[in-house]
């Protein structure tokens, strides 16, 4: 993880995941490159007890400088819930499934026992009311274009 002070984006959406226990790229290095990232949808995604080579098929492959930490989750739950999670953020944002986002941005964290916090924004636009001021003036209109109506003799045909 590299934080750099102009990340932007380009309207890409971008998920960081990052291990409680990462040694190699800090977690304070993942938040800074978070508030950094101009356009959402984006997300960090923070997992508990997951070191540097939480997504790797051993932990420290051969050739890698070792993580200070040692990782507490197994390598088997970790990339799998690098991969669950990487999928539903890729599925919401580029299919725009509305159920994978509500799962990351809202509900998710607290039904994986792995995942402990997530912190982004998930670029959905909240629904806002249409003001509607003329709303009495038009009812008022209509009711006394009903009265008015009611009052005008009948045109009787022969």
């Amino acid at each position: 993880m590299l934080y750099t002070k102009n990340s932007y984006n380009s309207g890409i959406s971008t998920a960081l995941i990052q291990g409680s226990l990462d040694g190699r790229a800090l977690p304070i290095n993942a938040q800074r490159t978070l508030e950094q990232i101009q356009t959402p949808p984006n997300a960090l995604i923070t997992l508990e007890g997951v070191n540097h080579f939480g997504i790797t098929n051993v932990n420290t492959p051969d050739g890698s400088i070792p993580d200070p930490n040692t990782q507490i989750i197994s390598q088997a739950d970790s990339i799998e819930t690098v991969a669950r999670w990487s999928g539903l953020f890729l599925k919401g944002t580029i299919l725009e499934d509305s159920e994978a986002l509500e799962y990351v941005f809202d509900s998710g964290a607290s039904s994986d026992p792995i995942v402990i916090s997530v912190k982004g924004q998930s670029g959905r636009q909240v629904a806002k009311p249409v003001p509607e001021p003329l709303s009495l003036a038009g009812l008022l209109s209509g009711l006394i274009c009903l009265i008015y109506t009611r009052k005008r003799p009948a045109v009787q045909e022969n």
